[in-house]
């Protein structure tokens, strides 16, 4: 992959190709939320298959965003260091490996591409913001992190409601490689669409260890730091569980818990 500049001698905030950007990152954070929880609907399934308990199959989804909560001080020097561009199109790949869900032969191998998926969503979300700043206006901004944010929690509404019935007909591991097939075809939109502004070059300097501890140190980013993970911890524990509580508990089918469970973040639309 290459970074190119535009081609346009409007500013990168005024240029038309912006739409297209805004296209592929907001398709980028669809299939963050399409495999962002897809495996909880399947958990059962994947506790019968490898003969597992309940708390090696939760590390499917734990242990994937344990990956992307580490990486991300390293991925935002790593981005620093690929350029945005390729930064972005490698996390993408790397989401995109979720399709060889279909091939693998134990849960170690499965639990080797969830591990992948969380350094891809690691690096596509450090990647994201300076895109947004490079190639939109202040306003533009704030509309573009809301629809970010519409459109992951769209793909895990889709996901969690529809692994269930998927699985009854192409069985779990299929259905999960569905999922990572529309972060490929992204990535691969990437490699052709994907640009550099014009100011990429002048924005992507370096920065030391200890700049960064200094930003972290911040009271206003502990703060922010505090509030994502109280949400994220309450939202990872509902969404990873409740369809196995509700088929266990309540005696919904999959496809019911599933429905249900796609309700918390459809709400968040």
């Amino acid at each position: 992959m290459t970074q190119r500049a535009v081609a346009t001698s409007d500013p990168p905030q005024t240029s038309r190709y912006r739409f297209v950007i805004a296209g592929l990152v907001l398709l980028a954070h669809f299939s963050l939320g399409l495999n962002l929880f897809s495996i909880t609907p399947l958990l059962l399934e994947v506790i019968r298959h490898y003969s597992i308990n309940s708390s090696t199959a939760g590390l499917l989804v734990s242990l994937a965003l344990l990956v992307a909560a580490g990486f991300g001080l390293p991925g935002s020097v790593i981005t620093m260091r690929l350029g945005l561009t390729r930064a972005f199109g490698a996390g993408w790949w790397l989401i995109g490996l979720i399709t060889l869900s279909a091939l693998s032969p134990n849960f170690l191998t499965l639990l080797a591409l969830r591990l992948s998926f969380g350094l891809g969503f690691a690096l596509v979300l450090t990647a994201t913001g300076p895109i947004l700043l490079q190639w939109f206006r202040k306003k533009e901004i704030l509309v573009m992190n809301a629809l970010n944010t519409a459109t992951l929690s769209l793909g895990i509404t889709v996901s969690i409601s529809t692994a269930a019935p998927l699985a009854s007909e192409f069985g779990w591991q299929n259905t999960l490689s569905i999922f990572g097939a529309i972060g490929v075809l992204g990535a691969v939109a990437w490699v052709f669409l994907g640009k550099d502004s014009a100011g990429a070059f002048r924005v992507a300097s370096s920065i030391s260890m200890a700049g960064i501890l200094r930003i972290i140190r911040r009271r206003a980013i502990l703060l922010l730091l505090a509030a994502d993970a109280g949400v994220l911890i309450q939202y990872t524990a509902l969404t990873a569980w409740l369809p196995t509580f509700y088929f266990e508990t309540r005696g919904m089918t999959a496809a019911q818990a599933g429905f249900a469970t796609g309700l918390l973040p459809f709400v968040g639309i």
